[in-house]
């Protein structure tokens, strides 16, 4: 279907966050926060946790809604299906017997065409039926350029922190970078983001370098600690020489 891709901007190989909503055996709603994969010619994928409702209800039914939104809250209320916050609510869904959201920026309704069952996951392949935009909507939220930004954010101070030899702080936001860095290459692969994530930590591997630091990260902490016995030994002595 082109809107998906002309008109969400969608990339093939990426993974866009959506809240799946389904309906169980009573008919009562259930919703899950759930990645969908842009394969390209009007089809999505997902890959779910064997054993959940969701995917018992997505092969009973053999569909599905997507529903669209960059709300956190409701991110949250959907995986933890606890709080204060006001209950979810639904309607029907045009075109498959699946439920959708109300108040979300859009949802995709799905069909199922396949599924292949592995040791964890299953993967379910579908066929977009439709697909409801408000207005205004141009972009399905995805976690690659969220995770680029705290990837900068933490490079700059990663510079500045062993340029100073705090080799310690240094390893802990290096640790993170790697961890967006995993992020991005999962759900955004051959993108922009990919691309720009790989330049960060050729940088960072550079700075490492220029401070005599090898890529291992235990080097770096030992090394860390040594500076900070050093700094620790030069401020005693300091005291001592003014008692």
């Amino acid at each position: 279907m082109w809107v998906l891709k002309d008109k969400l901007n969608l990339k093939r190989g990426v993974i866009y966050e959506t809240i799946i909503s389904t309906y169980s055996p009573d008919d009562t709603p259930n919703s899950a926060p759930i990645g969908i994969k842009y394969l390209g010619e009007g089809r999505v994928q997902a890959r779910i946790y064997k054993g959940s409702q969701t995917l018992n209800n997505i092969l009973s039914r053999r569909c599905a809604v997507a529903n669209l939104t960059s709300d956190p809250i409701l991110f949250y209320l959907t995986a933890l299906k606890r709080g204060k916050h006001p209950p979810v609510e639904y309607s029907k869904s045009e075109n498959v017997d699946a439920p959708r959201i109300r108040e979300v920026d859009g949802h995709i309704e799905l069909e199922l065409v396949d599924s292949r069952q592995g040791s964890e996951y299953a993967t379910l392949n579908f066929k977009v039926k439709a697909i409801y935009l408000a207005p205004g909507i141009s972009r399905i939220y995805c976690r690659a350029p969220h995770a680029l930004v705290e990837a900068t954010i933490h490079a700059t101070r990663i510079k500045m922190l062993l340029a100073k030899n705090r080799f310690r702080e240094a390893e802990r936001l290096i640790r993170l970078v790697n961890h967006y860095k995993d992020v991005i290459e999962r759900v955004s692969p051959k993108t922009e983001y990919a691309n720009a994530i790989r330049e960060i930590e050729k940088k960072i591997g550079e700075w490492r370098k220029g401070r005599g630091l090898g890529q291992d990260p235990c080097k770096t902490t030992c090394m860390s600690n040594r500076y900070e016995r050093g700094s620790w030994q030069s401020r005693r002595k300091s005291r001592s020489s003014h008692r």
